[in-house]
């Protein structure tokens, strides 16, 4: 019994010590600054809800999968790539947020007309490292996001929940693939209807489900 008991102890000892080294040697410590090029692929699954001032209400769903952010309608706005930034206050907990600005002149004049789009993406996190390589990095916030049609009094902007539980790959120092599934839902949105004798705006909600890709770089 003994010498089960030391076994074990020598086993959790050296586990802890492994853990501890791989935290160390990679991503995770406190003071590490994360940069990360972000949703830059993903397989989606989206909804959004229009809901006019008379009650009328309408829902519409798409799946898609692809590079990259083209264009408004179901990919806009959680869609959206952005660029990340995270700092570690700890060893594994991690403030930080995501930018995503977009400016499209549709020469063509396509479906999609001239546009602005904007979003803001606080967060707050957890990192995990299994070892030097492997890792889970869940993260909770915020997201704020309008688009700005040109020309249209169609305006839209909403706030909402962000959940991600990202898994981080890192090949070589300094950098790493991330990758994991993200859900967006909107608990508070608005567009203009469109019509100039209406002074009431709709409500516009916007949902998403995602296995998202992104690059991920850290000192």
């Amino acid at each position: 019994m003994r010498r089960l008991i030391g076994v074990l102890a020598f086993s959790l000892t050296t586990f802890g010590a492994t853990s501890a080294f791989a935290q160390a040697a990679g991503m995770g410590q406190s003071g590490t600054v994360a940069f990360g090029a972000e949703r830059l692929f993903a397989f989606y699954k989206s909804n959004v809800s229009y809901e006019q001032p008379n009650g009328d209400e309408e829902d519409w769903d798409q799946s898609g999968l692809g590079f990259g952010w083209n264009g408004v309608g179901f990919q806009f706005p959680f869609n959206m790539a952005r660029l990340g930034f995270d700092y570690f206050i700890t060893d594994q907990f991690t403030v930080g947020g995501a930018l995503g600005y977009a400016s499209v002149d549709d020469e063509d004049d396509g479906p999609s007309g001239d546009y602005e789009a904007f979003l803001l993406a606080p967060r707050a996190g957890y990192f995990h490292g299994f070892n030097e390589t492997f890792a889970i990095w869940p993260r909770a916030g915020l997201t704020y996001h309008s688009l700005d049609p040109d020309g249209d009094r169609n305006n839209q902007s909403g706030l909402a929940l962000t959940l991600e539980a990202m898994f981080t790959i890192s090949p070589a120092p300094h950098f790493a693939f991330m990758a994991g599934p993200t859900f967006d839902l909107d608990f508070m949105g608005e567009v203009e209807c469109g019509n100039q004798n209406n002074e009431e705006d709709c409500k516009l909600r916007y949902r998403s489900f995602g296995l998202q890709v992104g690059l991920l770089g850290y000192f």
